[in-house]
């Protein structure tokens, strides 16, 4: 009976003690932005092979995909450069090719990495898994 009773009182003692919280939802501006607008077509690589190529618009930017039957094989990114600082890592190099700053960050866990470069107050962000160092470069040279 004992045992009960200081349940009981333990519980009340715990609804009476707890502050009830009252939480509003939380109110999000979406602000309109100069970067959502994309006034240039879509640049592509020239890669050999068989892919499907899939181009979407997403908030001011193009990305394509370079698919094959069961993955994607290359992603690029491409929206305008305002000046914004492009992100590196301890291991990102930098590469100089015709002119042209190329930054190349490879992947830690698995092959491939992220190439990203300026042309044209173009901003290209280049990913792969499959592809290395080089050959991304190779295919950067060929985005027209």
């Amino acid at each position: 009976m004992k045992k009960k009773l200081l349940l009981a009182l333990c519980l009340i003692s715990m609804f009476v003690y707890v502050n009830s919280v009252n939480a509003e939802p939380l109110k999000v501006e979406e602000k309109r932005s100069d970067n959502k607008t994309v006034n240039f077509n879509p640049l592509y690589a020239s890669i050999p092979g068989n892919f499907e190529i899939v181009t979407k618009k997403v908030d001011g930017s193009f990305v394509i995909f370079y698919l094959s039957d069961t993955d994607s094989v290359l992603s690029l990114s491409e929206s305008y450069y305002h000046g914004q600082e492009i992100n590196r890592s301890d291991s990102t190099e930098l590469i100089i090719k015709n002119g042209v700053k190329y930054l190349y960050s490879p992947f830690r866990n698995h092959p491939g990495g992220m190439l990203t470069w300026i042309k044209n107050n173009i901003l290209f962000e280049m990913s792969s898994v499959q592809f290395d160092e080089n050959t991304m470069i190779h295919y950067a040279t060929t985005v027209k």
